[in-house]
Order: C-alpha cells, then structure tokens, then sequence
C-alpha cells in the first residue's frame, strides 16, 4: 500500500483478509452462498490469491448455487495448483482443520456428480484429517447411506421392480436433493413406467445441477415425443445432435419433432413475393421477424427455420415472414442482406435488428425485448 511501511502493509492485508473471512464464515453459516461467494472472492482479491481453503469455498458456494460445472473447474484449477504457505494454511477453516476442508468440498462435488466411490474416500480423508469435527463425519455417514440408497435403486432397476427402485432413490434424494445422477436415475424409472409428465420434471431437476448431462437430455427429449411437445422436444434434441453429430437416435427423433411440429401447425411462414409488399408489411405497426433464405438449404439454415417454426408457435401476437433472396434479390438488396441465413426484425416500421446465423436462444431473448412478452 502507498505511503505504508512493509510491515504496516502487511498488517492491513491481514486485517482485511480476516474482515472478509468473518463475513464469509457468518454467510456460510446461514447458508446465504451468494455472500459467502463475494466475501471469498473479496478476501482472495485483498491478498489471499493462494489460499486452497478460499478456492475451495468458491467451489462450495458454486456446487449449493447449482453451478457445478463451475465449481468442479475451479476444484480442478486448484488441485493443480501448488498453494504456497499462507494465512489461511494453518488453524482452522469454518470450524474444522484447514487442511481437511479441501478434501471435504471435493468430496461434496465428487457425491453431486455421481462418483460414489470417489465421494466416499475423500470424505473419509476430509475425516481423517479431523475426526472430532462434526459437520465431516456427518457428511460421511451421508455420502453412506446415499450410496447405499442408489445401489439399491440400481438392482431394484435390473430386477425390473421400478416403482420401488423410485422410493430408494427417494431416500438418496432426502439426503442429497442436488444429486444430478440420482435424479436422471429416477428418470430412468419414471420413462420405464410411463410417466412422462414425471420424467421430465425428474431430468429438469438434473440439468439444473448439470445443464449438459446428456443422460438427462435424451430422457426428457424423448418424454416431451410422448407428450406431443413438438417444440421442446426440438430443443432438446438439436443440443443433443450438437453434442453428438452422428447419433442415429438422436438424427431420427429430432426429425420426428420436426415433422410432428409442422404437421400440428401445417400454416407455413407467409412468403413475401415482391418488394412492394414487403415495404408495405414492414412499414406497419407491429412486430415483424423476416427469414432470409436461399433456396438450396444448408445445415445451419435447417435450423433456422425450425426455429423460426418453434418462435411461431411461442409468438402468435409477431408476424414471422420469409423471403428467398434467390427469387426476391431486389429484397435483398434494398435491405443489404448478403449472407444467409439472416433474420431482421422490424418494429412499428423501423428495422431494429439484423441477425446472422441466429440461434433459437438470441431470436427468442430479441423477441422479448421487442414486444410485450
């Protein structure tokens, strides 16, 4: 610090970092993880960059903040790291020896992600560390019986009898109700029993944990076929298809719903014939979203009119129109489009967005901004 002696400027690091500690503790313990999460990152940011105890509370507070792609990146960032002695190396660490806390988070994770075994050593050696702490060798006995109660699940699923295997994941979920797996495992089960109303809620309940766990995709893709829910299912399956290109199954359903979806709404988009007409509809109040196309369709353009179909559907109050700038160059030429596929969206007579290559996720979040939804 400017103007202070090495000493002086030590003292006011330290005392900073143990402001910050005490805050993050108090949050921690309320279970308030968004100010557990910025105090960590205040007392990192005041001097305490090496510290493995506050890494691992990012971490913690990511997992209970159901980010745990996050929280898992940032374990790993730390274990590779080789923590230099410092202020939080010693003692202890929201009331358990510093050097167990670590191993505890990771075992916290590991059990979240489905690593029964992992998630049982780790917390035996977050125990280990500190065998008279409470809060370890509760979460010991935990990670036992929640592995016990998915084991279970798992033979009753072999032996056919899904409507018990259901209640024993139940008991692993009163335990641990962030487990992602031991919710795609329900799925499994409600599928099987044709429950699909049920599966679904099963797998969202997983990707709010894990938002790619495909396991949990493909389930809820294939419940939303069963329940005619043309649109999501297209959702779902065309991440899925992104994940995995050459997936037959997933090919084959996504073009199921595809098909499923136009035949339930068989009014295709208006095509605009000429540009009189199409100065004429894009001058008028409203909301207007224009497909620009050509007339050999590609991959990418595929997509984009599936989900301007899908935007149909969820929109009825905005006007969806397309133009095929192989036919109707003098369209896009007035309106400067030289690559496609394009969508521009127009409000009360103004041209207010140009989008190329759009996903279903930038025009839905225009369309938003644009009208009243």
């Amino acid at each position: 610090m400017p103007g202070l002696n090495p000493i002086e400027s030590e003292m006011r690091t330290l005392e900073a970092i143990e402001m910050h500690l005490g805050r993050c503790s108090d949050a921690r313990q309320s279970g308030d993880w968004v100010t557990t999460l910025k105090e960590a990152c205040a007392a990192i940011a005041s001097g305490a960059n090496r510290s493995p105890q506050l890494l691992a509370c990012r971490a913690e507070c990511h997992l209970k903040l159901l980010k745990l792609e996050d929280a898992e990146g940032i374990l790993e960032l730390m274990e590779k790291d080789t923590p230099t002695p410092g202020c939080c190396s010693d003692g202890r660490f929201f009331g358990m020896l510093s050097k167990a806390y670590p191993s505890y988070v990771r075992a916290q994770i590991d059990l979240a992600c489905g690593r029964f075994a992992d998630a049982a050593a780790t917390a035996q050696k977050a125990a280990g560390i500190d065998p008279k702490n409470a809060e370890l060798t509760s979460f010991v006995s935990k990670v036992k019986a929640v592995t016990i109660a998915r084991n279970r699940g798992n033979d009753l699923v072999k032996s056919n009898r899904l409507t018990e295997a259901c209640a024993a994941y139940d008991e692993g979920l009163a335990l641990d109700p962030l487990n992602a797996v031991l919710h795609c495992n329900r799925a499994a089960c409600t599928y099987m029993l044709k429950k699909w109303d049920q599966c679904v809620e099963d797998c969202n309940n997983a990707l709010r944990s894990l938002p790619n766990y495909s396991k949990a995709l493909w389930r809820r893709a294939f419940s939303y076929l069963k329940l005619e829910k043309w649109a999501q299912a297209i959702e779902d399956f065309q991440v899925l298809k992104k994940q995995w290109p050459n997936n037959k199954e997933y090919v084959e359903g996504l073009s199921l719903a595809q098909a499923s979806l136009k035949k339930a709404h068989k009014e295709e988009l208006e095509e605009i014939l000429n540009l009189e007409q199409f100065r004429a509809v894009t001058s008028s109040k409203g909301i207007f979203m224009v497909y620009f196309f050509g007339a050999s369709t590609d991959s990418q353009g595929e997509i984009v009119s599936t989900v301007m179909d899908l935007l149909k559907c969820r929109y009825p109050a905005v006007i969806f129109l397309k133009v095929d700038v192989n036919k109707r160059s003098e369209i896009s030429n007035a309106e400067n489009v030289k690559t496609v596929p394009t969508v521009k969206i127009y409000k009360n007579g103004s041209s207010v967005k140009r989008v190329v290559n759009p996903t279903l996720e930038q025009l839905d979040a225009l369309v938003r901004k644009h009208s009243n939804y």
